[in-house]
């Protein structure tokens, strides 16, 4: 019996719903969208029923994409999930970031960052997750005297977690933001005002650094790269880049990790009901 090819039509405006779980040698493609059934769905989970099948190809016809794919019983798809947890082989990828009416990269303006500023209470909720695995994941990495940095610090709520779990290191944070800074300095102790697409760290050399910020939404790919780039100046031999957010990242980690000689030690995160998400560890080497 031949397996059933399916095609599905996607014009550019909705190509950001596209994901990829690249497990070589196979790809599998879904169409992300919010878990209405549970009220603790995360934007930033992929959950089993998101996912349609294994991809064949991938073209353009008439200014749409067109994704043939091989449609998978749901309990293939089970399968897959369950064999996922921390892992560097497997990743969730999204190739696609959303576009404004111009048809360029959709970026949110500054005056959302201050809204999110005077209330910071649901992205901190939306993170959650993010949180919980993050004391697991980064267990081994975090010891006596390590020194945590996050450069987009927001209400600092990421690193106080941290610092709770992890009473011996040295949590640092900065934002561009002086509301989430003021915010900030009531949860840890070293904060400072600083713009992450322009960073000024010279004095700083860290062993983990929290990447909070480079998604959809936030930075074009260009710019994340820019400053991956600058955060790898400050990091030291053998120190990690953690790297995962509430939308998805902007840029493919594995082939950066792979261009500059990176060791990838995780590339994807599960907690809730089998949902996965983008959760990179990698690592300087010597």
């Amino acid at each position: 019996m031949l397996s059933q090819q399916i095609n599905i039509k996607l014009n550019k405006k909705r190509l950001h719903e596209i994901f990829f779980i690249r497990d070589n040698p196979f790809i599998w493609v879904g169409i992300r969208k919010k878990i209405f059934s549970s009220k603790n769905s995360k934007y930033s989970e992929v959950s089993e029923e998101m996912v349609l099948g294994i991809l064949v190809k991938e073209y353009n016809l008439n200014s749409f994409n067109i994704f043939t794919y091989i449609k998978k019983s749901k309990s293939s798809i089970k399968d897959l999930f369950n064999k996922i947890d921390y892992s560097c082989s497997i990743d969730l990828y999204f190739p696609y970031p959303p576009l404004n009416n111009n048809d360029e990269t959709f970026i949110v303006n500054d005056h959302y960052w201050q809204n999110i500023a005077s209330s910071s209470k649901s992205l901190d909720k939306d993170e959650e997750h993010f949180r919980i695995f993050s004391i697991k994941a980064l267990k081994k990495y975090i010891l006596p005297n390590t020194v945590v940095y996050d450069p987009a610090c927001s209400s600092g709520i990421f690193l106080s977690h941290i610092s709770k779990n992890y009473p011996l290191c040295k949590c640092i944070g900065s934002d561009k933001s002086i509301k989430m800074i003021n915010i900030a300095k009531n949860k840890i102790k070293h904060v400072f005002l600083n713009d992450a697409n322009n960073l000024k760290t010279e004095n700083l050399h860290c062993d983990v650094i929290i990447c909070r910020f480079l998604n959809h939404e936030v930075i074009t790919e260009e710019i994340a790269i820019k400053i991956m780039n600058k955060l790898l100046l400050i990091l030291n031999s053998k120190g990690i880049i953690v790297i995962f957010g509430h939308t998805p990242v902007t840029f493919d980690v594995l082939k950066f990790a792979d261009d500059k000689g990176l060791k990838v030690l995780n590339s994807i995160g599960k907690l809730y009901k089998n949902n996965i998400f983008q959760y990179y560890i990698i690592m300087k080497k010597d």
